[in-house]
């Protein structure tokens, strides 16, 4: 009965998608490493026997997932062989939407350390099949980049990474000022499958994804299964000005030094540059990791505040966007949302380019040397800059000199085909922020609406007691969940230090008492079997409709962006 009414209400989990993986799944030969566990627990000894176990196994791993692959028309040989492998890659991420989620269920562990060291085998048997893809699309990487190759990363600086000491593809550092690149296939692989099989209820943010049945939608900034692997093919790891490309860059056009805009192209990741500064510098790891950011925060946040991201990532950021711009926190914070990388997929069309002919470590007119000749003339390199809000703008000038003389000599050449008034403002409203007053207009909005259908309960109590004393309880509370979610995601998501959280918890608590006044009339009607609410009753409601206001009206608005 139970489960009637949650599939006729649509509440719960939806009913799990049918498939065929699952059956193929129950013969599928487990991958058993001779040491399984947390690498970290392991001697060293014992770690590199699991890479001597997958360099030996690999290719009786790579026909039994092909096999696998074979069944939905898939040939894993043509990823491994042919010139261009990205055709391959794409239906290898097609296959995984489509038939992963009926291969997942709750067996599966939800903490990333639990997933990489549990045994492959039995109700886990689908982390033999990740096993295998990760093998798939490593070897589709080492076999066309000789750089490349299957490793343990025991790499001091990554010593509270996940990919520490475990078997992944890596390529070895390139000198001081680059960092070796990891390339941790299994991990992407489990991680996919995790988010893909739990994304049928609910999306990337926490929210339920309504009237999507067994089909999973993934949200519009997602990356596909096989994306690090196309970047590793493309250069896009490799050092500025050493691009070793095992493929041309995917749509880029043939003029010279044109930007290609919808290329994955990594521009500058802070983790680059903090072994550096720790180890040539002398700075201490904490300090090294924090100066390791700032000379590309800066760029970062002359980029956020232009409306040069993409819409996508500027509206899943808006409110720390909006925050940035009136100086509440630092472009370092800002970019610590978005992981501390600058990648092209942040950024729009106009931002690719500009970036792809200024965002470089060398070369004139080049992003560093403006930085250093601005702000680090006397100092050891661009990194020992200090951020403050001072220097942010000295960085935001020198770049908007660059940028409107970028852009005026691309309109010159016809390079670009760029709107003639697109510039954007200096201090401009970020594509797709919401003000401060939209945003409490939404909240209250939503609490009208609530209180007037708390007043037609009330109005029919008289006629329909119990019917109604039961609806005046269900309104209550869902009414009340509206509001409560807003502010929940408004404190867990607005930037504004400890008062605006604290702000939120205040106004939450005089909902729930608001609600609690509000419904406690109808759980005694309920109770006491009564046709009409007594005198005390109409107290009880006001108080809980008078809360329920001083609620909202204590609910904080969202950071106004300025204009």
């Amino acid at each position: 009965m139970l489960d009637f009414l949650r599939r006729w209400l649509d509440i719960g989990d939806p009913v799990r998608p049918r498939g065929r993986l699952p059956e193929l799944l129950a013969e599928y030969p487990p991958y058993r490493a001779p040491f399984p566990g947390d690498p970290n627990s392991l001697r060293l000894a014992e770690c590199e026997e699991n890479l001597r176990y997958l360099l030996s196994a690999r290719e009786e791993r790579l026909a039994v997932v092909g096999g696998l692959l074979q069944e939905f028309g898939l040939d894993a040989r043509a990823g491994l062989s042919e010139e261009d492998p990205r055709p391959f890659l794409r239906a290898l991420d097609r296959w995984a939407l489509e038939e992963w989620p009926s291969a997942w269920t709750p067996a599966f562990p939800s903490r990333s350390a639990e997933q990489l060291s549990s045994p492959k085998e039995g109700e886990r048997i689908a982390l033999s099949m990740l096993m295998d893809v990760a093998i798939l699309l490593g070897e589709i990487v080492v076999r066309r980049r000789p750089d490349y190759a299957w490793r343990l990363d025991t790499a001091e600086e990554n010593r509270d990474m996940i990919s520490h000491r475990r078997v992944v593809v890596a390529k070895l550092r390139e000198g001081p000022d680059w960092a070796g690149t990891v390339l941790d296939f299994e991990n992407i692989c489990i991680s996919e499958f995790d988010r893909i099989g739990r994304g049928l209820n609910y999306d990337v943010l926490g929210r339920r994804v309504p009237g999507t049945g067994a089909k999973y939608i993934p949200p519009a900034y997602s990356v596909p299964l096989g994306h690090m692997a196309q970047v590793a093919l493309e250069g896009g790891y490799d050092p500025p000005g050493d691009r070793r490309a095992a493929l041309p860059v995917e749509g880029a056009p043939e003029t010279p030094g044109s930007p290609d805009p919808a290329s994955p192209h990594v521009y500058d990741k802070a983790e680059y540059h903090a072994h550096v500064l720790a180890h040539e510098y002398g700075l201490d790891p904490e300090q090294a990791t924090a100066q390791a950011a700032v000379p590309t925060a800066f760029f970062f946040g002359w980029l956020a505040s232009r409306g040069l991201l993409r819409d996508d990532w500027a509206k899943s950021a808006r409110q720390r966007i909006a925050a940035y711009n009136e100086r509440r926190i630092t472009a370092v914070e800002l970019w610590d949302w978005f992981d501390r990388c600058l990648i092209g997929s942040m950024l729009s069309d106009e931002g690719n380019a500009f970036a792809r002919f200024y965002f470089r470590f060398e070369g004139e007119p080049g992003y560093y040397d403006d930085l250093t000749a601005a702000l680090a003339a006397d100092m050891p390199s661009s990194f020992h800059v200090p951020y403050t809000f001072e220097n942010q703008a000295r960085v935001d000038a020198v770049v908007d000199a660059r940028y409107a003389q970028w852009r005026e000599q691309a309109q010159k050449d016809g390079a670009l085909s760029l709107p003639p008034n697109a510039r954007p403002a200096r201090g401009g409203r970020v594509p797709g922020a919401a003000t401060g007053r939209s945003a409490r207009v939404s909240l209250r909005t939503a609490c009208a609406g609530t209180v007037l259908v708390f007043m037609l309960t009330w109005a029919f109590l008289g006629q329909h007691p119990r019917g109604a004393s039961f609806l005046a309880v269900c309104f209550g509370g869902a009414a009340v969940f509206l509001p409560l979610v807003f502010l929940l995601v408004r404190a867990r998501e607005t930037p504004g230090g400890e008062s605006q959280k604290a702000a939120c918890a205040q106004a939450a608590g005089l909902l729930v008492l608001g609600m609690l006044a509000y419904v406690w009339p109808a759980c005694s009607m309920l109770l006491d079997g009564r046709a009409a609410p007594r005198k005390g009753d109409w107290e009880f409601f006001v108080l809980g409709v008078a809360l329920f206001a001083a609620g909202v009206w204590r609910a904080p608005k969202s950071p106004a962006v300025k204009r």
